[in-house]
């Protein structure tokens, strides 16, 4: 009882607020869990003659003369109510990580499961409503006992129904109506989390999801292993005529324990409840260490779902250079930097530092409709500073000043104006308030207010990004040429290239030249390694290029090795709109981001560059034909018409010598891609650099034998084009004549 009163504890007093609306459904299964502990331990106490259905309950009930038949109905209403927590649970979990159109509204979820309770108990209860006779029972039972207790006879009363397998039918029928519930609420939940786009949905609502769907699994395989498991036994022992008392009483011990082993498996799961444990053990450890709940240095991990007070690190300016805002002149300057780096230069950095002088108890308020007379979390914080820096441009007129300073506290402010998508501008204030904290000897915000500025920024945008295209493109080439790839260079960190990889959806793909296709921690993980070590760039080329849904930005620069060759690197970023849904605001807004990457292979420009600009533009024809023949994503198709110029492109089979034009080419590669499986480039021929004309011959694989392979030969010819500084091909030819069969 010590330890289920202590879980119940916890999860009433200290769950935190990012677990609030998952924290009555835990306590519903905590609750009908401690109700199964007590009935099995203290009320009830069943002891089973098994291989039959003879009970002799010796508890409490039985004590004070309640008749068995009630203590029978109490068990099948806790087992029905047991089984609809988990329900309740996974339904939850779907609720709130599918779409709104997919979602259940209040009022249907509550005749949902009040529903499936009453399905779930008259299934359970149904064989039970007539019994065989007692006594007739009992003797017809004798033959598997040669001598029973006396309470056999007397106290012990039989659940043996008239109809057996009536029994039999009605207990399965009710495990697969849980079974079922479970594995629909799980599995959809699973495929909005993995499977469907994830522009719809902000990387940190996703994973801070993805941790709470990980935590309802193990909670049920929890109660799977010490409830279903032991009853499951003591059913199956009953239909197979299998007598063990041992095993029986075994497994109403472990039954028994259920509520002891599940609150312990509740502290464990919960790393908010883990760490309040441990921190009530070992206080020492605990005490002069700092909390967040958001942010991770390189990892980015703000979606962990963790209790102000647990989660706990050293703030990023002490473990940077080990300075604190001891002045309130430091506390202003902290603020205003930091504020500014977040709505202006958008960068993480600013926001964890910030973050690490937050008070235990900080007040966050807005003058946003989604903030008014309530407190925001310091996710909520987080996501309505991404919000408002969508939509601004630029900052200048930054004012701050401290307007109160006494012994130990201060308050300020922070004026700003900044201009806006539409060519506004809007003025914005913040407040702030601070207290010292002698035993750490620092300045902690308590309380942050938003006062003026949410009337200029939009609260809904329906249809479009907030952040205009070209300032979508600027932000990018600044985060290129003045963050990333500096004149002069300079030592990059993993973090740095994380904020990077914010621009880009969860499901980015990304292409890099011969290497195999990377997701997008894969390809940041690759820009680190491998410019941690250069510190000189030059020759920086950046365009851009609109079409209907979604736009492409060329970016190349040029890098000196450590032997100082010289080497370019050139990447084309696809850009779209993709829809960041904000969980705990209720609300989503559409901005532009990166789902696509290519990087052309790197060019030695210390060589001749014609030649390896043709080269590398003959890896990128190869990569992107055999693409499309492997399946290896639906876009490519795309990719590989963007190799040709639109308005100059003509193009032959072997089938026909008409001519074609570029619209058609995408019609006839799907002719192509449904008749093979697989494609390598075996030989590359280079007729004419001065046209970049070159013949590819392909092998591929039919769809029906892969083990049959074809030789096609493709010519392709092309031009230089001056304005971007890359090859447009202009003619694709299928040769005839070199087709053979292998």
């Amino acid at each position: 009882m010590t330890i289920t009163s202590y879980s119940m504890y916890l999860l009433i007093f200290h769950t935190p607020v990012q677990m609030k609306e998952m924290k009555w459904y835990l306590m519903n299964l905590a609750c009908w869990t401690r109700a199964l502990d007590l009935m099995y331990s203290l009320f009830v106490v069943p002891y089973f003659f098994i291989p039959t259905i003879v009970v002799l309950p010796v508890g409490l009930f039985s004590m004070i003369g309640l008749w068995v038949q009630v203590q029978l109905i109490m068990l099948v209403v806790i087992l029905v109510g047991l089984g609809s927590a988990v329900i309740m649970i996974f339904e939850n979990r779907f609720n709130a990580i599918a779409p709104p159109c997919f979602r259940f509204k209040i009022g249907n979820r509550k005749l949902y499961h009040s529903c499936m309770f009453v399905i779930s108990f008259t299934l359970l209860i149904s064989s039970f409503l007539k019994l065989e006779d007692q006594t007739t029972a009992k003797i017809g039972y004798l033959k598997f006992f040669t001598c029973p207790i006396p309470e056999y006879h007397t106290s012990a009363f039989s659940f043996k129904p008239v109809s057996v397998p009536l029994l039999i039918t009605t207990v399965l029928l009710f495990s697969l109506l849980i079974l079922a519930q479970v594995v629909f609420f799980g599995c959809s939940s699973f495929y909005f989390l993995y499977t469907m786009k994830k522009g719809t949905m902000s990387q940190a609502t996703r994973k801070l999801q993805r941790k709470f769907f990980l935590t309802a699994w193990l909670q049920l395989l929890t109660h799977l292993s010490v409830i279903v498991i032991p009853m499951g036994y003591t059913f199956f022992s009953f239909m197979l005529s299998y007598r063990n008392q041992i095993l029986v009483n075994l497994s109403t011990i472990i039954i028994t324990l259920h509520g002891t082993i599940t609150s312990i498996s509740t502290v464990a799961i919960n790393r908010p409840f883990r760490n309040r444990v441990k921190q009530w053990f070992i206080p020492k450890k605990f005490r002069n260490r700092r909390s967040s709940t958001k942010m991770n240095l390189l990892t980015y991990d703000h979606y962990d779902y963790l209790d102000v007070s647990s989660y706990l690190y050293d703030s990023p300016r002490d473990l940077i250079d080990g300075s604190s805002p001891t002045t309130p002149d430091d506390m202003q300057t902290l603020f205003r930097d930091n504020l500014v780096g977040m709505l202006d230069g958008r960068k993480r950095s600013s926001y964890d530092d910030l973050v690490s002088y937050f008070h235990p108890d900080v007040k966050i308020y807005s003058c946003f409709a989604a903030g008014i007379d309530r407190n925001l979390t310091e996710g909520q914080f987080h996501h309505l500073i991404a919000y408002m820096a969508g939509y601004y441009q630029h900052f200048h007129d930054i004012r701050s000043q401290i307007t109160l300073k006494t012994d130990g506290f201060l308050s300020g402010l922070l004026r700003y104006n900044a201009s806006t998508a539409d060519g506004k501008y809007n003025l914005g204030k913040w407040t702030y308030k601070a207290s010292f904290d002698k035993h750490k000897q620092k300045y902690n915000i308590y309380e942050i207010v938003f006062q003026k500025g949410c009337f200029g920024v939009p609260l809904r945008e329906p249809t479009e990004p907030i952040e205009e295209v070209d300032a979508f493109i600027e932000r990018v080439r600044r985060k290129l040429e003045t963050d990333l790839f500096l004149p002069d260079g300079r030592e990059q960190t993993l973090q740095d290239f994380e904020e990077f990889g914010d621009l880009f959806t969860d499901d980015a793909i990304t292409v890099v030249c011969d290497e195999p296709m990377m997701n997008i921690r894969e390809f940041i993980q690759y820009l680190a390694t491998r410019y941690h070590h250069i510190r000189k760039y030059k020759d920086h080329e950046y365009s851009h290029v609109k079409f209907d849904q979604h736009f492409e930005i060329t970016f190349s620069v040029t890098w000196t090795a450590a032997n100082t060759s010289e080497f370019r690197d050139t990447y084309v970023f696809r850009v779209k709109k993709a829809r960041d849904f904000f969980a705990e605001l209720n609300d989503s807004f559409w901005k532009w981001m990166v789902y696509w990457v290519t990087k052309k292979c790197t060019i030695d420009v210390t060589q001749y560059l014609t030649i390896v600009t043709g080269s590398n533009h003959m890896m990128e024809v190869n990569k992107r034909f055999c693409g499309m023949i492997n399946g290896e994503n639906w876009d490519v198709y795309q990719s590989f018409l963007d190799l040709f110029d639109p308005n100059a492109t003509s193009w032959r089979t072997c089938i026909s010598p008409k001519k074609r034009n570029y619209s058609e080419i995408k019609e006839h590669m799907e002719s192509v891609t449904a008749q093979y499986a697989k494609c390598y480039v075996q030989e590359v021929k280079i007729r004419n650099m001065t046209n970049y004309d070159f013949l590819i011959k392909f092998v591929l694989s039919r769809v029906k034998d892969v083990q049959g392979q074809e030789d096609m030969d493709v010519g392709f010819a092309g031009y230089m084009d001056p304005k971007f500084h890359n090859i447009r091909l202009t003619k694709m030819t299928f040769e005839c004549e070199d087709f053979e069969e292998k």
